[in-house]
């Protein structure tokens, strides 16, 4: 931090902050505390909003409650699907119970916005099952939703059979949006969705235009 602080000069200014991607609240309360103690020897940190990533398991209380009392505005959780087998099809090892009682404490706690995350195209999904998805996490009227698709990797099974699994998430991205839509959520991009009337809260980004100031180990400035 104390390289970065000096390499920026003086006058340096931001309109907003994030923790993750990947799941910064891997880290204890304490240490994300020391995280935010780092982050705030950067100019405005702590009036400027503060998005972070979380996950079923580690939205704990103590560690939302530090989260709330550092100035985060908006919590982002990847549920990815609310059946477990697709979770696991995922590779996210997580049950129903677990993700509703992370909702919970978040909702507990309290942050000026939530953000759930869904996948479609994932291996035995149908359109019945993803109306369920999508339906469990409009049940917490989150602010907003993002729907990700499942992404390909060269070599895989789903690989060879793109073409019709291609077909199946389009199927499945129309119906989410659809959906979204009608339940009265404006469509912001190809992925995210968000209720009329509801801000960022400051921490929309593109990586086009804006500027960024990264840091620890992978993280890009630019």
């Amino acid at each position: 931090a104390t390289a970065v602080l000096d390499a920026l000069g003086d006058g340096a200014s931001f309109a907003t902050s994030a923790f993750g991607g990947g799941t910064p609240t891997y880290l204890t309360a304490s240490e994300l505390e020391r995280l935010c103690d780092i982050a705030g020897r950067f100019p405005g940190f702590g009036a400027v909003p503060l998005g972070v990533e979380t996950s079923p398991a580690t939205a704990t209380t103590d560690r939302l409650t530090v989260l709330a009392e550092r100035g985060t505005t908006r919590i982002s959780i990847g549920v990815q699907s609310f059946l477990d087998e697709e979770a696991r099809a995922a590779v996210r090892p997580q049950k129903r119970a677990e993700v509703e009682a992370a909702l919970d404490r978040i909702r507990a706690v309290g942050f000026p916005s939530l953000n759930i995350d869904l996948i479609y195209g994932i291996d035995g999904q149908t359109p019945t099952t993803w109306m369920h998805s999508l339906n469990a996490a409009l049940a917490w009227r989150p602010e907003e939703i993002y729907l990700y698709p499942l992404y390909v990797r060269p070599l895989t099974g789903l690989a060879r059979r793109e073409h019709d699994w291609d077909d199946q998430r389009l199927t499945l991205y129309r119906i989410g949006r659809d959906h979204l839509l009608s339940e009265g959520y404006e469509q912001v991009s190809m992925r995210m969705f968000r209720l009329p009337g509801v801000t960022a809260n400051g921490t929309e980004y593109c990586c086009q235009t804006d500027g960024m100031v990264g840091l620890g180990c992978g993280a890009r400035s630019y």
